[in-house]
């Protein structure tokens, strides 16, 4: 039995449920850049990419070298926000790097000369057996483009769902809109011996998630009897200094691309719950009928029981709830978790060997 475990189950992308994001043709951002990277499988048709954040600009600056055609990119962010980010320029001068990078993408798509569609809002998938367009406001006016391939995304959460197993207390992040383990200046957990690192315990970005892994390898390192406290806490106070640096830009991101506030505000007809097909209306009149949480909802809905365990419709629950409420997502709080972690199949389970 080991005496420490780490959990560094990386972060997921933001469900996004919009009318029609369940229809064949439509993906995450991130899904459709792992099959470029990973398989050099890309669609065919004409391709939409629709959302907000760095990963839209990195996914058609990726597109664009492999020299595949984008219709469109429909731009989410809001209004404003360059201006709200500009106060956070100063510390984001740490990480100079992200800075250039992100302006050199910034231009690519400008010079790319991609149709683009500013502050876009009320996205809508149009389609019957597929997607076919994209429906959207943008600078107040209403717009419905071709599409046969959709790419959504809007920014990542913590992947919780292993902590949430081991009981292990969260918060949730008004700056991110997600939950996230509650950990002290070691990464530890509020279960003794569980630390969290990496994107799961908070998205700070790959060199950051990198350096809370040194942060909590080497506190667990002390605890085992390898090294002394005064090494201990000289290595984590140099490795936090780095990841302080590192983390000079995420104020200025989170300004620049805030994490969506409609999504408790989406319309009745429109799913949230992929596997059991749960509307957003139906969810809303079981809270109006005296549903406090996402677990009771279980025994009315079935939400959260698919084969995704809750991954693609706990965070929209959670919203909805908290709003339909009045109350901090704190209150309302997520699903327990129950084993196992991902969906096996019959035989994996007979195979498995006790003893």
């Amino acid at each position: 039995m080991a005496k420490y475990l780490v959990l560094a189950t990386g972060a997921i992308e933001r469900p996004i449920p919009v009318p029609g994001w369940t229809l064949p043709g439509v993906m995450t951002a991130g899904a459709l850049q792992s099959l470029l990277k990973t398989s050099a499988v890309y669609p065919t048709g004409k391709l939409v990419i629709a959302g907000s954040g760095p990963l839209t600009l990195q996914l058609i600056s990726q597109l664009m070298d492999a020299n595949i055609e984008i219709a469109a990119f429909v731009d989410t962010t809001p209004a404003g926000s360059l201006f709200r980010a500009a106060f956070h320029l100063p510390r984001a001068l740490l990480a100079p790097e992200y800075l250039k990078r992100g302006w050199h993408l910034v231009r690519k798509l400008k010079k790319s000369g991609i149709k683009m569609y500013s502050v876009a809002s009320n996205l809508e998938i149009i389609g019957d057996q597929k997607a076919t367009s994209l429906s959207f406001t943008s600078l107040g006016s209403r717009y419905n483009i071709e599409a046969d391939v959709i790419a959504l995304h809007e920014g990542v959460i913590p992947n919780t769902q292993t902590g949430r197993l081991l009981n292990i207390e969260h918060k949730w992040d008004n700056s991110q809109n997600a939950f996230r383990p509650v950990l002290d200046g070691y990464g530890e957990t509020s279960v003794a011996g569980v630390f969290a690192a990496g994107d799961n315990a908070g998205i700070l970005g790959a060199k950051s998630a990198v350096l809370s892994g040194e942060i909590t390898g080497c506190a667990i390192v002390e605890k085992l009897g390898f090294i002394k406290e005064s090494a201990r806490d000289l290595i984590i106070e140099e490795a936090k200094l780095r990841r302080f640096m590192e983390n000079g830009v995420r104020p200025m991101l989170e300004a620049l691309y805030p994490a969506p506030d409609w999504i408790s505000s989406t319309e009745n007809e429109t799913i949230i719950c992929r596997c059991e097909e749960v509307l957003a209306g139906d969810l809303r009149k079981i809270v109006a009928d005296g549903c406090t949480g996402p677990n009771q909802a279980k025994a009315f809905l079935r939400c959260g029981m698919g084969t995704c365990q809750g991954r693609m419709c706990a965070s929209t629950v959670t919203e909805i709830i908290a709003k339909e409420l009045k109350r901090p997502p704190n209150m309302v709080g997520s699903y327990n978790i129950r084993p196992p972690i991902k969906p096996i199949s019959l035989g994996e389970l007979v195979s498995l060997n006790e003893g």
